[in-house]
């Protein structure tokens, strides 16, 4: 199963007037010269989190912004994030116009207590942003894991169109000469295509997403 983002975000809003609450921390690249980042908290104030090179703390400015649902797609494609935003200023709006869309660009989610921020994220998503959208009063993003080694997700999940093994490794079991796998059971370099769909590392039984039971 995906993480419930849904409910999460409830407990994170329902959570906000807590003392030390949970809130999600997003960075994206500038693709600016040099490039730069855009951090944001969805928090009342700003978030240190992390340091720089030079041993400075890392500011996340204070935004309005809710997180997606985590979700397989029906159609093998690997889950993605939805990140949207108010618009108020306008300045994630002109950021977007000015580099195309930011599309391409590394993306960066964490949750974490802002009272113990020094532990570290208790969760971390990390992918590229594969779409973005805005209007005069809401900017919004979608980002799309470009691999599953980079995201701390929950460590077994149960992806029904997606191998989890590594490829080439003794889960995977291939030895050919075939140089990479999309990690499907179908697609065009999938394990039928290896000749190995004995050994795929996804759950086909599973029932597509969004179908009910």
């Amino acid at each position: 199963m995906a993480w419930d983002l849904n409910s999460t975000q409830r407990e994170l809003a329902s959570g906000l007037s807590q003392p030390n609450p949970f809130v999600w921390l997003f960075e994206v690249v500038v693709p600016s010269s040099p490039a730069t980042m855009l951090r944001l908290a969805a928090n009342t104030s700003h978030v240190n989190f992390g340091v720089n090179s030079n041993g400075d703390a890392i500011r996340y400015e204070r935004a309005a912004f809710t997180v997606s649902v985590l979700s397989e797609t029906s159609d093998g494609k690997l889950p993605s994030i939805q990140v949207a935003a108010g618009n108020p200023t306008r300045e994630i709006q002109a950021l977007i116009e000015e580099y195309d869309g930011l599309i391409g660009q590394t993306a960066k989610l964490y949750l974490v207590n802002v009272g113990a921020v020094e532990a570290g994220a208790l969760m971390t998503y990390t992918g590229e942003v594969i779409s973005t959208q805005s209007t005069e009063k809401a900017v919004s993003c979608e980002v799309g894991a470009y691999t599953l080694q980079n995201q701390r997700l929950p460590s077994n999940r149960a992806l029904r169109d997606f191998c989890r093994f590594k490829y080439k490794s003794n889960r995977c079991g291939y030895t050919g000469a075939i140089a990479d796998c999309d990690k499907s059971l179908d697609g065009p370099n999938g394990c039928r295509a290896h000749s190995n769909e004995t050994r795929f590392g996804g759950f086909p039984g599973n029932p597509p997403s969004g179908a009910g039971l």
